[in-house]
């Protein structure tokens, strides 16, 4: 009844032939089910077929011998990106870290399942103790596994999260960074795909009654941070600046002079036409993002706004890493972008090709490149339905 939900079809395996006609007649006669009456020590999966292996209160029928050798069938069965769920019973007690064996079951426990996962070579994805389990059943754990290692990251708060992620267009999961970014999404089709977005994107502000509500909280995040009486002595730059929209609104609030950069020609355009009478010292700079390097000690407010989440990691991180030098003393970057509502992130396909990370994620990068966050708000007035948005406040660590 779980796995219909998920996979368009399904093997069945299992050697009881009365259980095999049961599970004929539940299921009822259709394509979307093969019936496979046999042993699962017997069985031997294609490779790389299936997108879900599902192991469920089998293990404590099993040896040691078995499960370790049923994990390895079931790894070289994954498909790309594909999980095996694995739910068994433990012993009654969580703490007690010895193997139980009653009544020909085997109660095994977590460090014990850890250890053949390890030498299956699946790492854990996620792991759960199912909750509000009935007191006079053994507790039940499941485990999310994969042939792949998951990022797994230390957060601000000292605990340890695990980024994984989706592709809504696609419907594909993605059990870590490195199967999305490296098999399932090549740098040159994400950036090539946005070049063209972008280029057939007419040059103006869309959404102005939201625009002036996320324009509003980014200023009062901001403005604390700037003594007004020395707006005439700073210069900011706009990364990824569009039709200059947070530089009018944001930017030249708190600085004299907004350098924007953008990789649209007919951006930067209209950018030129809407602030050339109030930012006369500007540079209108064509380029990308993940191209383009300020010069050093040059700025006092380096602002990138809905630019990182068109960004691969690697080229986010080198960006982060290149504008460190380009602060002078005291300078301060302003990141905004949304945030995944999810646990996990996002690649949507509908304004280009992006990610929504999670703050997580985001606070990682931070680290990585070193930075530190000075402020951090989510934004009050929002779409009501649409993923959040964060604005992070940093200086170089």
């Amino acid at each position: 009844y779980v796995l219909p939900s998920l996979v368009s079809s399904i093997d069945l395996v299992e050697r009881e032939h009365q259980l095999v006609w049961e599970s004929r007649r539940r299921l009822s006669a259709t394509d979307r089910y093969a019936f496979s009456e046999q042993s699962v020590q017997e069985f031997q999966p294609a490779l790389r077929s299936y997108h879900l292996v599902c192991m469920q209160w089998l293990a404590t029928y099993l040896s040691d011998k078995d499960v370790l050798q049923l994990l390895r069938k079931a790894a070289v069965s994954l498909a790309p990106n594909g999980i095996i769920f694995f739910k068994d019973s433990v012993p009654m007690d969580l703490q007690d870290q010895n193997v139980k064996v009653e009544a020909h079951k085997i109660y095994r426990p977590d460090w014990y399942y850890q250890r053949l996962f390890a030498l299956a070579d699946l790492q854990v994805v996620k792991s759960s103790v199912m909750p509000e389990w009935p007191p006079k059943y053994h507790p039940v754990v499941a485990y999310a596994l994969a042939p792949d290692c998951p990022t797994k990251i230390q957060t601000s708060t000292g605990g340890v999260f695990t980024i994984m992620g989706w592709d809504l267009a696609e419907g594909v999961h993605y059990h870590s960074l490195d199967s999305m970014w490296q098999q399932h999404v090549g740098e040159q089709d994400w950036y090539n795909y946005n070049q063209k977005y972008w280029e057939g994107r007419e040059a103006k502000v869309n959404n102005p009654e939201i625009a002036a509500v996320d324009l509003e909280e980014s200023l009062a995040l901001l403005r604390p941070l700037f003594e007004p009486q020395t707006r005439f002595q700073r210069r900011g730059l706009d990364l990824g600046a569009g039709v200059g929209r947070v530089t009018q609104a944001v930017l030249l609030k708190l600085v004299y002079t907004v350098d924007l950069v953008d990789q649209g020609k007919h951006f930067l355009r209209e950018a030129y036409n809407r602030l050339f009478m109030i930012n006369p010292k500007a540079q209108y700079i064509h380029s990308a993002v993940q191209s383009y390097t300020p010069s050093a000690a040059t700025y006092d407010l380096i602002c990138v706004q809905y630019t990182a989440m068109y960004l691969t990691d690697e080229d986010f991180l080198g960006v982060l890493k290149k504008l460190a030098p380009a602060l002078k003393p005291g300078g301060l970057l302003f990141v905004k972008e949304p945030i995944s509502k999810h646990n996990k992130f996002q690649i949507n396909r509908d304004s280009g090709h992006n990610i929504v990370r999670t703050a997580e994620h985001y606070q990682w990068l931070f680290s990585q490149a070193g930075w530190s966050i000075v402020k951090e708000a989510r934004q009050v007035n929002w779409i009501a339905d649409a993923n959040p948005v964060q604005m992070f406040i940093l200086k170089p660590s």
